[in-house]
């Protein structure tokens, strides 16, 4: 039951990782597809794209660890996509529609991250857990003490003490020892803006 609760929460730890990660991806995407153009209107959607990053980085990961977005993020979000938009409705401007996508890709990382803050370790695994432990630890005092089953006591309270840390770790990814940060958005900051 432990290794399994280890493995989903690792899973979950692993998936925010690449969606940070991702994020960065999509926004650089659409900074650097703004590029190409002299357009004062793309101009103006690209520094948005540059204010957007550092929006994300500074205000919303904070908010991350309570399950919040920007609203700053939020309202650029929607600027963004409406310039997106009505360069699309221009047919002389053919990476619109890719930039679209990555901006939706955007969208759905901000939801994605926000959503999964939530969702570690519920009551019930820790209940099952504990009385898992409980009754294994009963089973073992059944027989009588000795040098041998006390020593496999000792190791089996302490791999299951770290499991338990390592759940209890990556429980919450935007707090404690190990968490998912935004590294790969801030190297985008310094390399791209």
């Amino acid at each position: 039951m432990l290794t399994l609760g280890f493995s989903v929460t690792r899973e979950d730890f692993t998936e925010l990782r690449f969606v940070a990660n991702q994020q960065a991806i999509e926004i650089e995407r659409v900074y650097k597809g703004l590029g190409w153009s002299s357009d004062p209107e793309v101009a103006i959607i690209r520094a948005k794209v540059a204010e957007l990053a550092n929006i994300l980085v500074n205000e919303e990961w904070p908010l991350l660890g309570e399950g919040g977005l920007s609203l700053a993020a939020d309202a650029l979000m929607s600027e963004i996509g409406t310039g997106l938009m009505h360069l699309r409705s221009n047919a002389s401007e053919p990476l619109a529609d890719d930039l679209l996508v990555s901006h939706l890709a955007v969208q759905e990382t901000r939801a994605t991250l926000s959503l999964n803050v939530l969702s570690g370790p519920t009551k019930l695994f820790w209940t099952i857990a504990s009385v898992g432990f409980v009754f294994t630890a009963i089973c073992f005092l059944a027989y009588p003490l000795s040098s041998a089953s006390t020593a496999v006591m000792a190791m089996f309270a302490a791999l299951n003490g770290a499991v338990l840390f390592g759940i209890v770790v990556m429980g919450n990814p935007f707090e404690r020892i190990v968490e998912v940060t935004p590294v790969s958005l801030e190297k985008v900051i310094e390399r791209s803006f």
